[in-house]
């Protein structure tokens, strides 16, 4: 009897954790200015500033994702990505006016490395013809190179 959570897997390369690893390395250096000179004395600005900004990631992850081909996984996809991209600028929009060159060097710089990253592992995610499903190398009869065609111990004749 076939699985079938098994027929519908698919392999994830591990250099994409690489990428994903510089993504996050990226969000990081864009948010650090931030901590250097966060002031507390006020969090309602602080509060405001993340909602409004994941409330218009939500509404422009949202109309995103209608245009998508599955509709309500593209909805919910670009709501759920939106809010938390939002909620970053949102904090990126509380950094002092001096510290703004060094967000911009910060972004900028980062998303180079992360094209670059993710350039440099393209060769290594295998097209979707070349990816091996698990039920096509169960069916498969394996057999020792060296065995003659005529072996007893051959077991798909």
């Amino acid at each position: 009897m076939k699985d079938d959570s098994s027929h519908n897997r698919q392999a994830i390369p591990l250099s994409l954790l690489f990428l994903i690893i510089t993504g996050c390395a990226v969000m990081a250096a864009a948010l650090s200015p931030l901590t250097r000179d966060l002031d507390l004395d006020e969090p309602e600005q602080y509060l405001t500033s993340m909602f409004g900004g994941a409330l218009a990631g939500v509404v422009l992850g949202g109309l995103i994702g209608l245009f998508q081909f599955h509709r309500l996984a593209g909805v919910l996809w670009g709501v759920a990505i939106g809010a938390a991209l939002g909620f970053m600028a949102g904090l990126m929009m509380r950094v002092p006016v001096a510290q703004t060159t060094t967000l911009i060097q910060a972004v900028l710089i980062g998303s180079a490395i992360l094209l670059v990253t993710a350039w440099l592992i393209r060769p290594t995610i295998p097209e979707p013809d070349e990816v091996i499903e698990a039920m096509d190398i169960t069916n498969e009869v394996t057999k020792p190179r060296s065995a003659p065609t005529s072996d007893p111990r051959d077991t798909s004749a």
